[in-house]
């Protein structure tokens, strides 16, 4: 959109926005106020649903945010959409896989445990050896806590251990 016209229409009493629309504001101003009543509005219904659904995603961002995470970054992708899958549990472990089929069981073939992902990036003894080779683990013990800090930079070590472990999140 390269242009926005806002008139006043008389008549349309209890159509959402009209009184915002009816008074006397500069159009700028009215479309802040807009936007600010849609934002409100959505984030109450995002906290509303979070709580039985999305609870995870919503530990890491309790509120929507202004802009996506990676606005800016110069991640690839495939990294973005790695990120994405953490953030909103929607993983090829074999937990998720099991519950829809795609995998015999849930169990991780060594460690004879259910193969979550925080237990494939934090647990499995398959992966103990390159875990120290990565400096973000000492900081570290669980996906929600790093995925919180919203640090691309730890993003990116998170990344590059999934990509030496041949990890596919």
């Amino acid at each position: 959109i390269d242009r926005c016209h806002i008139n006043w229409i008389p008549g349309h009493v209890g159509i959402n926005f009209n009184e915002v629309a009816d008074v006397d504001l500069r159009p700028k101003e009215a479309i802040r106020m807009i936007r600010h009543t849609l934002k409100h509005n959505w984030n109450r219904k995002y906290t509303e649903i979070s709580v039985n659904k999305g609870n995870f995603f919503a530990q890491i961002f309790p509120k929507i945010p202004d802009k996506p995470w990676f606005y800016k970054s110069d991640m690839l992708p495939k990294e973005v959409k790695t990120i994405n899958r953490l953030m909103n549990g929607h993983t090829y472990d074999k937990k998720y896989l099991s519950r829809f089929g795609a995998t015999d069981n849930d169990q991780c073939n060594l460690c004879n445990t259910v193969e979550t992902t925080h237990h494939l990036i934090f647990e499995c003894h398959r992966f103990d050896a390159l875990r120290a080779e990565h400096s973000f683990f000492s900081s570290y013990d669980n996906v929600l806590d790093l995925l919180k800090t919203g640090n691309l930079k730890i993003y990116g070590m998170l990344i590059n251990f999934l990509g030496d472990a041949n990890i596919d999140i």
